[in-house]
């Protein structure tokens, strides 16, 4: 919230600027349409402010959506629209919202070009997105989940990965990868995709699970937890395998090298995110849990219980 405010008071800032109060200071400019209320401010920085207008005090409560920039030009963008539920991409160019739907069980996704707010806003998903209640315990009336509850943004700002349902299935949403800055689907993973575990490093490489496989109803085999990573800023992002049957996954934290486990035989893995090779590289093996540090050593429990440390490349550094 501290950050939201002081981003407000700099884009307050460029809206007056060449302005100047009774003692030569700055002063400030409204930027808001008139209305009985604005709340739920969200800014890029200091070139656009995103607010709902007429919005009421109550949980769960809606209003209108509107966008102004430093200029002081206000665009109304939509209406039913929830606190937490819209986002600028990380350099403004683009602005996401959820907005639920009439019949109440589910909402939409849709994006406007910040270059002309003013056109009608491009529908990325008609259905499929979260609503919750606003009373527990009760199934109406609903409002939309906020957008972190449907997903997340990369470090960037530029990509938002979600999940969205298929027409008629309830649970398991596919995984779906926003570019904010075009409105564009630039990457999806059907079948569930977003049940699975999911980052995006900050050059925009994202590395996920999926099952593969596991996808043909009670009559098909189980599915082989798969290791992927796919760089979203390609044009045509398309997934590459790192590794089958892998368990838990950390990058270290400078974000430069992932580590991961295999499932199965409890061995441990590095996959170099820059390089990016086609396979990882078995560190140790008999590993229980594990834990890393900035850029490494890799400390790990073993099946004995036994202690160890180890560096990114496999030397043993401490067993106990």
């Amino acid at each position: 919230m501290r950050r939201l405010l002081m981003m407000a008071v700099a884009l307050g800032a460029a809206a007056c600027s060449g302005k100047s109060g009774s003692k030569g200071g700055p002063t400030t400019t409204l930027v808001s349409a008139s209305g009985t209320s604005t709340m739920g401010i969200v800014t890029d920085g200091a070139s656009h402010v995103a607010y709902l207008l007429n919005a009421g005090p109550s949980y769960g409560t809606t209003g209108e959506l509107h966008v102004a920039d430093a200029m002081g030009k206000d665009t109304k963008i939509a209406t039913g629209i929830s606190v937490g539920a819209y986002a600028f991409s990380g350099d403004g160019k683009g602005l996401i919202f959820a907005q639920a739907n009439p019949s109440g069980d589910d909402a939409n996704l849709q994006w406007v070009d910040m270059s002309n707010p003013a056109a009608a806003p491009t529908m990325l998903f008609a259905n499929g997105l979260q609503t919750q209640p606003i009373n527990p315990g009760s199934t109406a009336p609903t409002f939309t989940v906020g957008l972190t509850g449907e997903g997340f943004f990369s470090p960037s700002g530029r990509f938002f990965v979600c999940g969205v349902l298929s027409p008629n299935v309830a649970v398991s949403p596919d995984l779906h990868v926003i570019d904010v800055d075009t409105g564009t689907d630039v990457f999806m993973r059907g079948n569930g995709g977003f049940d699975y575990l999911e980052l995006v490093l900050p050059n925009d490489v994202m590395v996920f699970q999926d099952a593969v496989g596991g996808n043909s109803g009670v009559s098909g085999g189980a599915g082989l937890q798969t290791l992927f990573w796919v760089d979203l800023t390609s044009g045509t992002p398309t997934a590459t395998t790192i590794d089958t049957r892998t368990g838990a996954y950390t990058p270290t934290g400078d974000n430069k090298t992932i580590v991961y486990q295999n499932a199965d035989q409890r061995e441990l893995f590095t996959w170099d995110a820059v390089a990016r090779p086609a396979a990882g590289t078995k560190v140790a093996s008999s590993a229980l849990t594990f834990a890393v540090g900035q850029s490494g050593p890799i400390a790990y429990i073993g099946t004995d219980q036994s202690f160890h440390v180890v560096g990114l490349d496999g030397t043993a550094v401490v067993d106990v």
